[in-house]
């Protein structure tokens, strides 16, 4: 870590603000550097990611505001807590999962062969829709030709 810090000036004073207990967005804005470049700085000096579990009392807290119908963005502003753990708690709080489940690394589709991260593959899904509304406006136009016997 010694040779890293005193290999760039920018990465030593990012590891020693981060070390000193200020957030990544703090070291960013003080700085005047992007996140990013802050947590590439931080892993090339091997400084260790610090965060606070949730407590049951925050879990709580957490729950309540989104049920007085406030938005994630505004509960994660109130709690002090981050966006993705606002949204991971109310995921939890609707009973887990979407039905279009992700996967962590692309996969290609059986059906058409595409390269998709979710199931069911979404771009099959819109084939089978557009064939379906043609298959319906077509059978419409033909019963619309039609006239009824007199």
């Amino acid at each position: 870590m010694a040779s890293i810090l005193s290999a760039c000036p920018l990465t030593a004073r990012v590891a020693r603000l981060l070390m000193g207990g200020l957030s990544i967005d703090q070291v960013a804005c003080r700085l005047c550097l992007h996140r990013s470049s802050v947590y590439r700085r931080a892993r090339a000096a091997r400084v260790p990611r610090h965060w606070t579990p949730v407590t049951a009392a925050e879990r709580r807290q957490i729950a309540t505001l989104l049920e007085a119908d406030l938005s994630r963005r505004e509960v994660a502003a109130r709690t002090g807590r981050g966006l993705g753990t606002v949204a991971r708690i109310a995921r939890e709080l609707q009973g887990g999962r979407d039905d279009v489940h992700r996967r962590c690394s692309p996969h290609r589709c059986p059906q058409c062969g595409h390269s998709v991260q979710v199931w069911p593959c979404l771009i099959c899904e819109a084939r089978r829709a557009k064939v379906n509304r043609n298959a319906h406006t077509s059978a419409q136009s033909r019963l619309s030709g039609r006239q009824s016997p007199a």
